[in-house]
């Protein structure tokens, strides 16, 4: 991610993220959104709805997942992401090793 500029070297207010992630904290979908100074900011709320909105164009059920909204900069180099329900915060993963001979 790492977001310093866009195009015509504009600056960036914001740039968050929406996680959607079912009951178990496996992360099914995420929506980014950066948001440029002198632009509007984009609510959590606003986020959320359109975060839920691709999921359900992408064949998901956005009923049963839960959002979080989180800062960009706290997926940067992620690979595997779950959601700490009971923290409300991003917990990362690593891959797991496949040796291969599996």
């Amino acid at each position: 991610m790492g977001y310093n500029s866009t195009p015509n070297d504009m600056r960036v207010a914001q740039a968050r993220a929406c996680i959607l992630y079912d009951v178990n904290g496996k992360v099914h979908h995420i929506h980014h959104v950066v948001d440029t100074e002198g632009a509007d900011l984009t609510s959590d709320s606003s986020l959320i709805e359109r975060a839920k909105s691709v999921a359900k164009e992408l064949g998901d059920d956005p009923r049963r997942l839960h959002p979080l909204v989180v800062e960009s900069s706290d997926l940067e180099g992620v690979k595997v992401l779950r959601v700490d329900k009971e923290a409300k915060a991003v917990v990362t993963e690593k891959f797991p090793r496949i040796s291969p001979s599996e």
